[in-house]
């Protein structure tokens, strides 16, 4: 899975890079308040006089292999496939990054492209386009993940596919694209990383002690370690989306986002996929959780590390601050996304102002 993953991860950096180069040779720099600058202030019908054919297939290159090189980093379908693997065997910590973090790296890369380079310049054309292919992708990952999550029967695989699962959602929020679908993303991608990154740290737990990662195996296991249990089954109803779980007012508000824009196919799709994964999450709880009848011989009190503890209670700390200030934090988040849909303009202002500044010193 390391060789894989590290196979991969060169190929695909080697690609970024390329597109890199080529961004550099279209445009001349790869500051962002500059590049924002070439393209927004080319007026659309001197686009092809301004810029030769060559630089623009240069830039729109550049964005296509960026938008696809993040969706492998975010694990949407089809670049998921590295995922699996690689959640399965790396350690516990390894896990929960690269469920919490790196997969978010992605997202953060195609929303900065798309609305602080690309948004209301000449090649705004794309922007529709690639919410569009988003959106699709963000639905096909929601059908697998939810899927594989209803039939695994390695406990990190399936939350390997809750990821992925859930990255769809996300990637749902943007493809529809207006501040409300944005703010609801990035609330769901919060409530993720903070949801998956505890359910983890439970699973390792369990894991370490007893050396299994089959559902199966760990049957009953729940009433020998019902501290660390709960944890996770507090995390898995926060990413089932129950009220008043931190992760039911994040899929509340892409629910209002589709419903907004009237797209009834992403809404559906949302709910199905809540119900369907609700039974995948429900699997796991059912089987740590049920009662074992047979004698079993006598098992010492639970302990966790003082880290672990620590970790876990800050988590769900957070997760229930998250529900409390829930309608503080939805006009931060619009505020926010308000700001990133013109962020480019914000960009270009700096851009200018410390370009003059520059001209002045010199000067």
């Amino acid at each position: 899975a390391s060789v894989r993953y590290a196979l991969l991860g060169a190929f695909y950096t080697t690609l970024f890079f390329f597109a890199i180069i080529l961004l550099y040779i279209s445009i001349g720099t790869l500051s962002m308040g500059t590049i924002a600058a070439s393209l927004h202030f080319v007026k659309a019908s001197e686009l092809k006089e301004l810029i030769s054919l060559y630089r623009v297939e240069g830039i729109l290159f550049f964005v296509a292999i960026s938008i696809w090189v993040s969706l492998f980093l975010s694990a949407i379908f089809p670049n998921h496939y590295w995922l699996p693997d690689a959640h399965a065997e790396a350690p516990t910590p390894a896990s929960a990054l690269l469920s919490g973090a790196t997969v978010l790296s992605g997202f953060y890369i195609i929303t900065r492209i798309l609305y602080t380079l690309i948004h209301g310049s000449t090649l705004d054309m794309i922007v529709p386009i690639a919410k569009t292919i988003l959106g699709i992708l963000g639905i096909a990952s929601v059908i697998y993940g939810v899927i594989m999550v209803s039939v695994e029967e390695d406990i990190k695989r399936l939350l390997a596919y809750s990821t992925i699962l859930n990255m769809g959602y996300i990637y749902m929020g943007l493809g529809i694209g207006t501040e409300l679908g944005i703010a609801a993303a990035l609330l769901h991608a919060l409530n993720h990383a903070i949801c998956k990154i505890m359910s983890f740290l439970s699973v390792g737990v369990l894991i370490k002690k007893y050396h299994t990662r089959n559902l199966y195996v760990l049957e009953g296991k729940g009433s020998e370690t019902p501290i660390t249990t709960t944890f996770l089954t507090f995390a898995l109803l926060s990413l089932i989306g129950l009220p008043p779980m931190a992760g039911f007012f994040s899929k509340l508000m892409l629910f209002q986002a589709f419903m907004e824009m009237r797209n009834y196919v992403y809404a559906v799709i949302l709910v199905i996929g809540t119900a369907l994964s609700a039974y995948g999450y429900g699997r796991v709880l059912e089987h740590l959780w049920h009662p074992i009848h047979e004698p079993r011989p006598h098992r010492e009190k639970e302990h966790l590390s003082i880290p672990v503890l620590a970790s876990l209670i800050a988590l769900t700390s957070i997760i229930i601050i998250i529900s409390i200030i829930q309608p503080q934090l939805n006009t931060i988040l619009i505020e926010t996304t308000s700001s990133l849909r013109t962020s480019a303009q914000n960009y270009i202002n700096t851009t200018i102002e410390l370009l003059q500044n520059i001209v002045h010193e010199s000067s």
